[in-house]
């Protein structure tokens, strides 16, 4: 989906002058590069998330696999969705 350019866009794409790119960009899409307080911010809150999600999900993996009377299929059920769950952060914490 493109968007409609701004009107002041479509008068400068045909003047004469060049069009700047980057200032384009910076405009409608916001800096390239975060604040250092957001990045710290974004840091701490992206480890706490993955800490206590992979602590969680372990948690439950050995708890449903050490007691044998935690067999059951819902057991069992939750036990593959922690795994699930498990993956997704492992894996999906390298894209971001």
């Amino acid at each position: 989906m493109t968007s409609i350019p701004d009107v002041d866009d479509v008068t400068r794409l045909n003047s004469t002058e060049a069009f700047d790119v980057s200032a384009y960009l910076e405009r409608h899409l916001g800096l390239r590069v975060r604040p250092p307080v957001e990045s710290v911010i974004l840091t701490v809150v992206y480890c706490a998330i993955f800490t206590t999600g992979v602590f969680g999900n372990v948690c439950t993996g050995v708890v449903v696999w050490r007691r044998a009377y935690m067999h059951t299929p819902t057991n069992l059920y939750l036990c593959s969705l922690a795994v699930s769950d498990l993956l997704t952060l492992l894996l999906g914490e390298l894209h971001s």
